[in-house]
């Protein structure tokens, strides 16, 4: 998923923060005022606000233009305590997505500060962008490091990969167009062999593969086949916009969005035509619990739901940072029920809250459920660092 992609998800979601306004960083002193009585709901509202939440700037005008300097944007970490000032536009993303309060007497100049739980673990990142209408563009990016943050796994993009990429195409009868693909076969690949394999939303093949390939080379994870399908328009041949709409959270979220909906026909090709067809060339598993289902932001909701509709198909859902279309009551696990994997950033309000709730009602049902949290916000970090260990979980070691 592009960063850009994310973003446009992340401001999409922050109008759509349910009432109360307790998941669109409210200040402190509100979160910590409210009583939700006996709601279970509101409670957890009230406990991942007050993960991210404002405090009083108590700073002048000349202490926020000497932050800046001759910058337009700048931050600065205190303790539990972050600050970000931006001239020229109120908007913050990455870890944050949220706007800057503007600074009293001083045109086009925005500031805030939120305190911020377990930062100093935190793994910060910053996007810097503008909005030219429909056009979201990246302006610079940020980043800073707790003394206590994880290691984030690095990536070699220049390196030759061992095994093999490949780019293709595959007609879908139930969305009626053809949907490209990016798959990654290991070295040695045989098609008449057996293989676990991952189903990738937003096409990450390639760029997953090259942090798996080391793993899988060193024995540390058996050798895997990797399947990406593309969102959006750019994972269409054909042009299709005839349909209005955002067509990457029209084909992933639960009711779609705005007045389109393809949730259903989309799932119907992600787990039916195109596990079929990964079967009938690559050598994957006809094991379901030899299959996975990853997606981030609005592709987690898909692959939340792909697991939890299809268990026939996916023994094990990645639900990293999970977008829109929570599961609020999971019945009773079948026998033949999906594992669930989560990860989600304490400053990304929302996406915690649909993964909290959706891992409480599955855990409730009796599903196998892992959640893992990080100080971070709803930026990559968090499944880069767990990608490696959820899927040794889920597949072993060869």
């Amino acid at each position: 998923m592009t960063i850009l992609a994310a973003l446009a998800v992340s401001l999409l979601l922050a109008a759509d923060t349910p009432v109360p306004s307790l998941l669109g960083y409210p200040p402190c002193s509100t979160a910590e005022a409210f009583n939700p009585g006996e709601n279970a709901d509101l409670a957890l509202r009230r406990e991942i606000a007050l993960e991210a939440c404002r405090v009083p700037l108590a700073l002048g005008t000349g202490d926020v233009e000497a932050l800046l300097g001759d910058e337009n944007f700048a931050f600065e970490v205190d303790g539990e305590e972050l600050v970000i000032a931006r001239r020229g536009s109120d908007l913050v993303n990455g870890v944050l997505n949220t706007r800057l309060a503007p600074v009293a007497s001083a045109e086009g100049l925005f500031a805030s500060r939120f305190r911020m739980a377990r930062l100093n673990a935190g793994l910060l990142t910053f996007y810097v962008i503008s909005i030219d209408g429909d056009r979201i563009n990246m302006d610079a990016t940020f980043s800073w490091r707790g003394p206590d943050a994880p290691l984030v796994p690095e990536e070699d993009d220049e390196g030759e990969l061992a095994g093999e990429l490949l780019e293709t195409v595959l007609w879908s009868e139930a969305l009626g167009e053809t949907r490209r693909l990016r798959v990654y076969l290991p070295p040695g690949h045989d098609a008449g062999n057996s293989y676990p394999a991952v189903f990738f939303t937003d096409g990450e093949a390639e760029n997953v593969a090259r942090r798996l390939e080391p793993e899988m080379l060193a024995g540390r994870l058996p050798a895997m086949v990797l399947i990406g399908a593309l969102a959006g328009q750019a994972g269409i041949v054909e042009d299709r916009s005839d349909l209005a709409g955002d067509l990457r959270n029209v084909d992933y979220l639960p009711g779609g969005s705005g007045t389109l909906n393809r949730f259903d026909a989309h799932l119907t090709f992600f787990a039916d035509e195109l596990v079929e067809h990964a079967l009938e060339n690559w050598g994957i598993s006809p094991d379901p619990a030899l299959r996975g289902v990853f997606g981030y932001s609005s592709g987690a909701a898909f692959s939340l739901q792909a697991g939890f509709r299809r268990p026939d198909r996916f023994g094990h859902a990645f639900s990293m940072s999970t977008g829109h279309g929570p599961i609020n009551d999971a019945g009773t696990a079948p026998d033949n029920a999906a594992r669930f994997y989560f990860t989600a950033g304490r400053y990304e309000s929302l996406f915690m809250y649909h993964a909290r709730i959706s891992a409480a009602a599955l855990d409730a049902a009796g599903y196998d459920v892992r959640f893992e949290t990080f100080s971070t916000g709803h930026t990559r970090e968090a499944d880069t660092i767990m990608l490696i260990p959820f899927l040794r979980d889920a597949f072993g070691v060869d």
